[in-house]
């Protein structure tokens, strides 16, 4: 009997095997992205031995692909509709020639998040997010790998998930910002802190400036400096909401 002298250096089958790792991940991503797009489908083993090549693809005949398909299409449509619906009503309010800095430009933000067709358009994101956890768990259970799915399918599911609520849910401001008078305070906001991040910050001064005279919060967070009079005016103005 001959024995197999054949030896092959440890280093050099790491970097194989890391090779083939990264040339089957990119035939997935390929073989998604055209799922998604074009309902076309590929021979994922093919694509590993040979090489991604659009000329082997084939139209998908499962249910399931053509479901995938209507649903990517339907938050596509779903996501230029509330951008549109946004685009329309800053164009109605004028909000090109706002100041970020200003009241009008605050209460905006906070007036847009509760029209019906944004909260619908929300609520309906936040339904599909829950869905589509649900679904990706289900189908990683019955092929048989919802333990790789959740050690590293999930988490970036959950992570755009729970960060839409920074766009779907309103903010409940502890303020009144529906009045004319708090439309023309100018404030001092931070470099790209969101509208949602001041408004806490705001109430937050005006509780302070409620129990301290002195108001170091209020004054801090207001363009001009206030007298004792213009604090007064503010936290009449900026009276809070039920």
């Amino acid at each position: 009997m001959h024995e197999d002298t054949t030896w092959q250096n440890p280093v050099e089958e790491a970097v194989e095997v890391q090779l083939l790792d990264e040339k089957f991940e990119t035939c997935i991503k390929n073989i998604a992205r055209n799922k998604v797009y074009h309902m076309l489908c590929h021979d994922r083993w093919q694509c590993v031995k040979e090489g991604f090549n659009i000329d082997d693809a084939y139209a998908c005949e499962a249910p399931a692909n053509r479901h995938w398909f209507f649903i990517f299409y339907g938050m596509v449509f779903f996501c230029s509709l509330l951008v549109l619906d946004v685009f329309v009503q800053a164009c109605r309010k004028k909000v090109p020639c706002m100041r970020i800095s200003g009241g009008d430009y605050l209460a905006f933000c906070f007036l847009q998040k509760r029209t019906y067709l944004y909260r619908y358009i929300s609520g309906f994101f936040l339904v599909m997010a829950g869905f589509t956890i649900c679904g990706l768990l289900a189908l990683a259970a019955s092929s048989g790998h919802l333990g790789w799915a959740v050690q590293y399918g999930l988490a970036p599911v959950l992570v755009v998930a729970l960060s839409m609520r920074s766009f779907t849910l309103p903010y409940k401001a502890m303020f009144d910002y529906t009045g004319s008078d708090f439309k023309k305070i100018a404030f001092k906001r931070k470099f790209l802190e969101t509208s949602d991040g001041f408004g806490k910050r705001w109430s937050t001064a005006l509780v302070q400036s409620q129990r301290n005279k002195a108001a170091h919060l209020l004054k801090n967070i207001l363009r001009d400096t206030p007298t004792d009079v213009d604090l007064k005016k503010f936290r009449s103005i900026c009276k809070f909401a039920p």
